[in-house]
């Protein structure tokens, strides 16, 4: 759970806010065909949810996705709002580049804001973003452009808000925006590793339709525990690490490893993406990608793990949740 909280405080820095706050619950303007009210500044946008949705606790999370991506890209990891389903985070990669994509229920308390500069390189007055309104589905959108990141704001309907961020040009935001459709199917089979690491101890499960990420962490005497290893499938496409993988195999199919380099003295339950080692691989007869993200860990130990992982026979019915 500590890696989630970490993670999102530092991937989402130019967010101000990802939480429900009543505090937020009577600002803002409205905006003609939408339900979300806005508040825009020279270089910060804050989105307030509608008062009639009042302040439900929803049943599920929302299971909405781009359905393409441009090319390159991959899924980096998800983060289901706890306690409310209020919201869904998605993060995706290509190299060093990040794209955020959320998906918000509607609240009464929801609060969405947003600085469209990154405050912590910011030298002097962040300058204005101009406000260029888009279409996205058929219905008017907010588009931004804050040097090479750009961000765009959308609602459906049913008063679902979405919000893209990331180093895109704004044809290809739009494309995927475009693209965003709700996950409805019965979601993927449940896999899992039929060996692991004796030290690892799972400590967090995040699911949904179309993917599943769980981490196990392993106990350091006199701190708090570290991640040991996360294991994630997915029906779209998982982000790889730069360099060069070497080519090895699991369960006679072709897969890539790359080899993190761990340092003396890291201190930290997740520890950088450098000292990770990535283990990836493609299901050839259910196209289901497949990733093993060790901390610590040998190739060897890695490759054990993911020859073990198996359908589990049976399964008692799931929904998406997050394991908190």
């Amino acid at each position: 759970m500590k890696k989630r909280i970490v993670s999102v405080l530092l991937l989402a820095v130019t967010v101000l806010s990802l939480c429900t706050s009543a505090l937020a619950a009577s600002n803002g303007q409205a905006v003609p065909g939408r339900r979300w009210r806005r508040d825009k500044e020279d270089a910060t946008v804050s989105y307030y949810g509608p008062e009639d949705a009042g302040q439900p606790k929803y049943e599920q999370p929302p299971t909405h996705r781009p359905t393409q991506l441009p090319e390159g890209w991959g899924l980096e990891d998800v983060m289901i709002a706890p306690l409310d389903n209020g919201y869904t985070l998605r993060l995706y990669r290509k190299g060093s580049a990040r794209l955020k994509f959320i998906c918000f229920r509607p609240s009464k308390i929801g609060y969405l804001g947003v600085a469209l500069y990154d405050p912590l390189q910011a030298r002097r007055a962040a300058p204005a973003v101009k406000l260029q309104q888009v279409q996205v589905q058929g219905r008017s959108a907010d588009f931004y452009q804050a040097g090479s990141t750009a961000y765009l704001f959308w609602e459906d309907e049913k008063g679902n808000l979405y919000y893209l961020n990331g180093d895109l040009d704004r044809a290809a935001m739009i494309r995927m925006a475009e693209s965003v459709k709700e996950d409805e199917g019965p979601g993927l089979p449940e896999y899992r590793l039929g060996w692991e690491p004796k030290e690892a101890k799972t400590g967090q499960k995040d699911i949904l339709p179309g993917a599943v990420m769980v981490e196990a962490d392993r106990e350091v005497p006199g701190r708090d525990d570290e991640l040991c290893y996360a294991f994630d499938y997915s029906a779209e496409p998982l982000n790889a690490p730069e360099g060069a993988p070497e080519t090895v195999e699991v369960k006679g199919a072709e897969a890539q490893f790359w080899k993190g380099v761990p340092k003396n003295g890291t201190v930290g339950h997740y520890p950088p993406e450098s000292e990770m080692s990535t283990l990836l691989w493609t299901d050839p007869e259910t196209g289901i990608c497949f990733r093993i993200k060790g901390h610590r860990l040998t190739k060897e130990t890695m490759l054990r793990m993911a020859e073990s992982v198996a359908p589990v026979k049976d399964p008692a019915p799931t929904a998406a949740k997050a394991g908190r």
